[in-house]
């Protein structure tokens, strides 16, 4: 029975007007006079088993849902039926006040049709997005799982593998998309405002699985990312349909460009690639955010909070892309990754510093990071040569790392240990220079940084935290144990295994911390010292407050574990 108000004037698919009595089967409206709860009929979809990733089911559910996405308004709630429906991309642009919900994730699912593509026969590809928003304010997403269905693409962009599977000219590994697409990210929003995401599932999609672009005000929180089939079930893309090969660009779980004010919490994340990376892009200047006067180039005012994040890149067979060698370029695997795009400024010549600083007031607490390359990397720019690598012009300004403890909770349960373990380096790529990890916290290039309250533990081929070319800086209050570096880093690099590791490249004068204090720790059952300082000035590390045993020092230097050389005004 409709409600008593059926007489309201409502909206059908076709976008006439019509009485309620006599709206199309495909939506039903109820609320008040300045929205409606546009429901889809589970009689207007049609649902697949899993295994099916290829139907024309594919091309009626987008339609279907797509035009009641088209016809709603602003305060509209649409709502897709339980089920499992296959699609292909569907696109919310333009909208205000909008809410797409299902009936709870793991109940509605949207599953990526699957495609065969050739850039040299066919053009730029279509994507392979499930969900791309663009210009929206106001949007709510939840209730839903998305799943890319990545395993089942054979995508191939400019050029030619030879019969023996590997590269013989171009870049047949990177398909190149059309730029309205969404580039084939699972779920994809830009250049948006006021978005809420939640109570949502993401897997497998063919670049990375969720991206947010140029996004103000976001609120992200208890979701599930699953990214790991594409490496751990599949190994590799050689086995593709269609004689194509299927080569993902990347598998971050969550990847944030020039976001502001944005909240992550309580989400689980399983990624094959970095778990949540937050990068900076100047060269993204289209857009300029409601309230700001000019375009917004970087990301800041970031909160990453009781999260559970891991990479499992040390059961990751599938890192070795088969047949291309890809993998030899990866540089990913961070629970957290913090980065600019230097593609902007080849020549590392603009002042990104201070007030100009482009990455900005980023809080990382209480989350669980495990099973990773590194649990936070931040300042190892992406796409860097030597020289922009060492760049004093490119910073982070303000970096906080705190209370990730057993005291606090993390992931999409809220029952998850916060704290920092399992943290290992890469010792088996046939590629040295691809054997990176093995540091919990690497911070590079960083000015007013505060790591406090951290229980580090079981770290393999590297160190506790590292700590380069970065000012004003805080170490105190943390738990440090299970530091591994002999025997697992290569040969022909520093063995590691300290707790705490300032260093800075020899130099007269040495670096300027400008005021750094590296207090009240606890590190215990280390390869190497305790805590090591070198060619840093200007601070304090003290002998008495940071308490160390089990430590291995050098022949002949000091017997506390604590080492500091080649410093000058630095107190002990």
């Amino acid at each position: 029975m409709l409600p008593s108000f059926a007489s309201r004037l409502v909206r059908s698919l076709d976008g006439c007007i019509v009485r309620s009595a006599m709206i199309a089967a495909s939506l039903l409206a109820t609320g008040n006079a300045d929205a409606s709860i546009l429901r889809i009929s589970e009689k207007d979809l049609i649902a697949t088993p899993a295994e099916v990733v290829v139907d024309p089911s594919a091309a009626t559910n987008t339609q279907v849902i797509q035009r009641v996405l088209d016809a709603s308004q602003p305060g509209d709630v649409v709502i897709i039926p339980a089920g499992s429906y296959l699609v292909k991309t569907l696109t919310v642009q333009r909208k205000k006040k909008l809410s797409l919900q299902g009936v709870g994730s793991g109940k509605t699912v949207l599953r990526r049709h699957a495609e065969t593509w050739d850039n040299d026969t066919q053009g730029l590809f279509p994507g392979l997005a499930i969900l791309h928003a663009v210009e929206v304010v106001d949007f709510e997403l939840s209730g839903i799982s998305f799943d890319g269905n990545a395993e089942h693409m054979a995508v191939k962009g400019p050029g030619r593998f030879g019969e023996d599977r590997r590269i013989h000219s171009g870049t047949p590994q990177f398909p190149q998309c059309q730029p309205e697409s969404g580039q084939s990210h699972t779920v994809s929003i830009e250049r948006s405002a006021d978005v809420a995401i939640h109570h949502a599932e993401f897997h497998d999609g063919y670049r990375w699985c969720v991206y947010l672009g140029q996004v103000k005000n976001l609120h992200f929180h208890h979701n599930r990312i699953n990214t790991g089939r594409l490496s751990t079930t599949w190994l590799g893309h050689a086995d593709s349909p269609g004689g194509l090969m299927h080569c993902h660009q990347s598998q971050d779980g969550l990847h944030l460009v020039n976001c502001v004010d944005a909240t992550i919490q309580w989400n689980s994340i399983r990624s094959e690639d970095s778990g949540l990376s937050i990068e900076a892009n100047p060269g993204w200047s289209w857009f300029t955010m409601p309230g700001e006067t000019s375009p917004n180039l970087g990301s800041r005012n970031i909160r990453v909070l009781n999260n559970d994040i891991s990479t499992n890149s040390s059961a990751h067979q599938g890192n070795i892309v088969r047949g291309n060698g890809l993998a030899q370029e990866w540089v990913g695997q961070g629970c957290v990754d913090i980065f600019y795009h230097e593609n902007w400024d080849p020549a590392g010549k603009i002042d990104a510093r201070g007030e100009r600083a482009l990455l900005r007031d980023i809080t990382i607490a209480e989350n669980r990071l495990t099973q990773a390359r590194h649990a936070v990397r931040a300042g190892i720019f992406r796409n860097a040569n030597a020289f922009n690598a060492t760049s004093p012009q490119h910073r982070i300004q303000g970096l906080t790392i705190r209370r990730h403890h057993s005291r606090s909770r993390a992931g999409y349960d809220h029952r998850a240990v916060s704290g920092i373990s399992q943290i290992t380096k890469d010792t088996i790529h046939p590629l040295k220079s691809a054997r990176h990890g093995g540091v919990a916290l690497l911070i590079h290039h960083a000015d007013r940084v505060l790591i406090e309250e951290n229980q580090i533990q079981e770290v393999y081929g590297g160190t506790g935290i590292e700590v380069v070319g970065c000012t004003q800086f805080v170490i105190r209050r943390n738990r440090i144990s299970q530091i591994r570096g002999t025997n697992l880093a290569d040969e022909d690099h520093w063995q590691g295994g300290e707790g705490i590791r300032v260093w800075n490249a020899p130099a007269q004068p040495c670096f300027d911390a400008q005021g750094f204090s590296i207090v009240e720790n606890r590190i215990a059952d280390t390869s190497s010292y305790a805590i090591f300082v070198t060619d840093t000035a200007n601070g304090r590390c003290s002998r008495v407050s940071n308490l160390t045993q089990q430590f291995q020092a050098w022949p002949g230097q000091e017997t506390r574990g604590i080492y500091l050389r080649n410093g000058t005004n630095v107190r002990e």
